[in-house]
């Protein structure tokens, strides 16, 4: 049996000011997905198993290869799930698509049995789905003669989260940081870059309770945008700055500066409205029980907080009645599973 590993991911910098434009950065960390993948006796069938959910399903080559087919030909992304909707269920249907669309390269893959587990929360700005297609991504491309670059192992780790969240750009972050590890900028207009850490990060995290979908806080941010076009720029470009100046701070660990920049970011993002009262009362607190830094991570509107601290400090924001959690930077992505490399 071969397994692959692929660790969550927390944004650090740039949530939603990423979608116009600006930079962003994120770090993967020890939290992790996991694909195994097995030989079955099933009449040459692919099994996709979903423990967490109870959920499995048996396909054959031709159905992978007339999902994948229907993948590449699709309008929308909308139209393409709903076009499945009464023959593969939405949970099973993204990593049906990266594994027909590895079919579509290389033909049959034959009889075998991927299993898909993850002990990252789900819906709480973590990036499960995210890991999950790349630990299933790289566990496919690891079945074929020859070898798929990085870029290719990432687009189709990139198909899953698309169909997942329903979105032609989900994942440009969360995908490649969970696939290289450590610490990832991006943006439209310099890509994705693997970013030096100049020291060990002590970070945590802490769930602040029930958040609102991303899909609700990208809405509230785009209407702020058509309403205030001059005001919502002028956070992006505070945002950008966070990122930018946050960024070098790693690189130099220098985390002061880093945990400065944090809060700040955070300000912009209350102010772009997709904050909570719970991820505010924690990032008082965290500041209050002397935190670098703290913001919310993610899309926002509750869910994670990220906050650079020590475990002394955690022990401070426990007793204000915040579960935080202590987590270590993953520098080991789902690359270091590619075939050749382990």
């Amino acid at each position: 049996m071969a397994v692959v590993q692929a660790p969550g991911v927390i944004k650090l910098f740039g949530e939603h000011a990423v979608v116009y434009g600006r930079l962003s950065a994120a770090i993967a960390v020890s939290l992790y997905s996991s694909v195994s993948v097995d030989a079955n006796d099933n009449e040459g069938k692919v099994h996709i198993s979903l423990p967490d959910f109870s959920l499995e399903t048996v396909f054959s080559d031709a159905e992978l290869l007339d999902i994948a087919s229907e993948y590449s030909a699709r309008d929308s992304i909308n139209a393409y799930v709903d076009n499945f909707k009464r023959r593969v269920d939405s949970r099973l249907l993204p990593y049906a698509t990266i594994i027909g669309r590895y079919c579509a390269d290389g033909g049959s893959i034959g009889p075998k049995r991927f299993e898909i587990r993850s002990m990252i929360p789900v819906q709480k700005g973590l990036a499960s789905s995210a890991a999950c297609s790349v630990a299933l991504s790289v566990a496919a491309a690891n079945l074929y003669e020859g070898s798929y670059t990085e870029g290719e192992v990432i687009e189709r780790a990139l198909d899953g989260d698309r169909i997942i969240h329903r979105n032609e750009n989900a994942g440009r972050i969360d995908v490649p940081t969970s696939f290289y590890g450590g610490c990832i900028s991006y943006s439209k207009g310099s890509g994705v870059r693997r970013e030096e850490l100049g020291a060990g990060m002590d970070i945590a995290i802490v769930d602040t309770g029930p958040k609102k979908s991303t899909a609700e806080t990208v809405g509230i941010v785009s209407r702020l945008h058509e309403n205030d076009t001059p005001y919502a720029e002028r956070l992006f470009d505070s945002i950008d700055s966070c990122a930018r100046r946050g960024i070098e701070a790693i690189r130099v660990g220098d985390f002061d500066a880093v945990g400065k920049e944090m809060y700040a970011n955070h300000d912009a993002l209350v102010r772009l409205g997709v904050s909570s009262d719970g991820l505010d009362r924690l990032v008082s607190c965290a500041k209050a029980c002397g935190a670098y830094g703290a913001k919310l991570s993610g899309g926002g509107g509750g869910g994670m907080a990220i906050i650079l601290c020590n475990e002394e400090t955690c022990r401070c924001i426990r007793k204000e009645g915040f579960e935080c959690t202590p987590v270590s930077v993953s520098l080991r992505g789902g690359a270091a599973f590619l075939k050749g490399r382990v």
